[in-house]
């Protein structure tokens, strides 16, 4: 919530910038700005690959590829300045591909606001200039979100105050989980997992990553939980599928073999997690 009003600020382009980088972090569900970045490196942020991605680039007639439209029913005139620069390989390039398309939208708005409140960005993407949230899809309660975030900060310390931001979060929930001890065994299923922290793990694998790829995935998911002793050792294969039909209604007939399931971007996203949740 926005209690009053806030003081002016400047560089719509640049809180523009901001948050569609924000839009992005929440909706990647990394729980610090970090681990999202590292994701970004790694390649590991599944919406931002199938966004920039160049496997959805058609090629024009002089063979030159040309970026299909991120944006909704875009006009002619915005398509004919989205060019494609580069897929997104890194955090380098992701910057400068919100930045290019940022600049290239708001090259389209004549008589932008330069000097404004900063409360007044809610209006500026929601309502003014909807061609510009039509890049950044974000939704209103990201945008109190980013307002909140940068209320004592100028758009330029963006990356200080997110990560301001992500300690009062850590803060929060150290509070929240000191106060929401698990008093039964059916909350964490002990008889399955080694600990508490091993099955949020696995759950927000199932969640977030399981749906699509559900046999590779998950038989990915089951050889690793074993080999790291996230769950118990006497955890057959067939006690998985029958706990995963019961608790997810997902319904497996096997588990692939460690070869079968096997891929560097699964190896590397685990990983990455692994270390945010098993501390």
């Amino acid at each position: 919530m926005i209690d009053k009003p806030l003081l002016p600020t400047y560089n719509l382009p640049v809180h523009l910038n901001n948050l569609r980088v924000l839009n992005d972090y929440i909706k990647s569900r990394y729980t610090t700005f970090e681990i999202f970045m590292d994701a970004i490196d790694n390649g590991l942020v599944p919406h931002l690959k199938n966004e920039f991605g160049t496997s959805k680039i058609p090629i024009d007639r002089n063979g030159n590829p040309e970026r299909e439209s991120i944006l909704e029913e875009p006009s002619d005139e915005i398509l004919q300045h989205l060019k494609q620069i580069t897929p997104i390989d890194n955090t380098e390039q992701y910057f400068n591909r919100i930045e290019y398309e940022i600049d290239r939208i708001l090259n389209l708005i004549p008589n932008y606001p330069e000097h404004f409140g900063l409360e007044e960005i809610k209006h500026i993407v929601l309502n003014k200039f909807k061609l510009i949230n039509s890049f950044i899809s974000a939704e209103q309660d990201v945008i109190d979100t980013y307002i909140n975030i940068m209320s004592h900060y100028p758009p330029e310390k963006f990356f200080e105050a997110v990560s301001e931001y992500d300690s009062k979060s850590r803060l929060k929930q150290e509070f929240q989980n000191r106060n929401n001890v698990i008093t039964t065994c059916e909350t964490w299923y002990p008889n399955i997992f080694t600990s508490s922290e091993a099955y949020s793990f696995f759950d927000f694998l199932i969640t977030n990553r399981a749906k699509e790829k559900q046999l590779a995935e998950i038989s990915f998911y089951y050889r690793k939980f074993k080999y790291h002793h996230f769950i118990h050792a006497e955890i057959r294969e067939i006690d998985c599928i029958r706990w995963l039909s019961e608790t997810y209604h997902i319904e497996l007939t096997k588990i692939k073999t460690q070869p079968n399931c096997y891929t560097e971007n699964r190896e590397k996203y685990f990983n990455l997690l692994k270390d945010q949740y098993m501390k």
